[in-house]
């Protein structure tokens, strides 16, 4: 639910008639007022986002994207806004820097890049 905050800082808004009047008032707040102004709408727009989903609980299995992944998992804990998932099935391709990965199991041979080498290119250099 929104705060009464944003009743109190846009109460001379809803006052207005139109667009024009509105943009023109924004100019005359203060800092603070738009800041906080800005922080309810985003709120409120946050709100009505998510009013069609369906609650989400602990033992849960959910699915999210995140950085071109699927993530499959179950919900473990939760805050107001925040989840922690338990991640079971990660399906997508992720580049990495490869001084960042840890070995876990090696493979039965090695792979061929599909990038062909440099000197399939020494003639355009």
């Amino acid at each position: 639910m929104v705060k009464g905050n944003l009743k109190r800082v846009i109460a001379p808004i809803r006052t207005m008639t139109s667009t024009a009047e509105i943009y023109a008032t924004l100019p005359t707040m203060n800092l603070p007022q738009l800041e906080e102004l800005a922080t309810e709408l985003k709120e409120l727009i946050d709100e009505l986002k998510n009013a069609d989903k369906e609650p989400i609980n602990v033992g849960d299995t959910v699915s999210f994207e995140v950085k071109g992944l699927t993530v499959t998992g179950v919900v473990a804990s939760q805050t107001a806004k925040r989840s922690k998932v338990v991640a079971s099935i990660v399906e997508g391709q992720y580049s990495i820097n490869t001084v960042n990965l840890d070995l876990v199991e090696a493979g039965s041979t090695p792979v061929e890049s599909e990038i062909p080498p440099v000197s399939e290119y020494d003639d355009r250099l």
